[in-house]
């Protein structure tokens, strides 16, 4: 069994201590008294490559945003290649006020990480097989950092 990730388990803190909260996970919603809730949503200022089709279930994505405050994981699958996504985001990110912080490859994936006003977006890009047409994952991870 594999161990929750960092933003996993901010995330079920985060949600612990805003029970009273509206929730939403495939459909389920809770008691509503904010704004507040976990859904899969992708977030306005992170675009998506033309053809990318968002991943639903809490355990392929999800998103959490409460004032300045947010969290969430999202995948998608399309079909192109690594470059090409690594290219759009580059080229896209800065529309909306992200800044390149960094980048890496990290077992064959490329991952860059952006920064804007306190929020980190790691976006990681893993090509699913070598052969030509074959699927590519994209999982955007966001956090607010401070």
């Amino acid at each position: 069994m594999q161990a929750p990730s960092w933003t996993a388990t901010v995330l079920g803190t985060t949600l612990l201590a805003t029970a009273s909260c509206t929730t939403q996970v495939g459909g389920a919603v809770g008691p509503a008294a904010s704004t507040a809730r976990l859904t899969a949503t992708q977030f306005s200022d992170i675009p998506a490559p033309d053809g990318y089709v968002l991943e639903r279930g809490p355990k392929n994505s999800y998103s959490y945003q409460s004032g300045e405050f947010r969290v969430g994981r999202l995948t998608y699958r399309g079909r192109s290649t690594p470059t090409d996504v690594r290219r759009y985001f580059l080229n896209r990110m800065p529309d909306h006020a992200w800044t390149l912080v960094d980048t890496a490859d990290d077992a064959g994936d490329a991952v860059l990480t952006f920064a804007k006003r306190g929020t980190q977006a790691q976006i990681r890009i893993a090509e699913q097989s070598q052969e030509p047409g074959r699927p590519v994952v994209l999982t955007v991870e966001v956090t607010t950092t401070g």
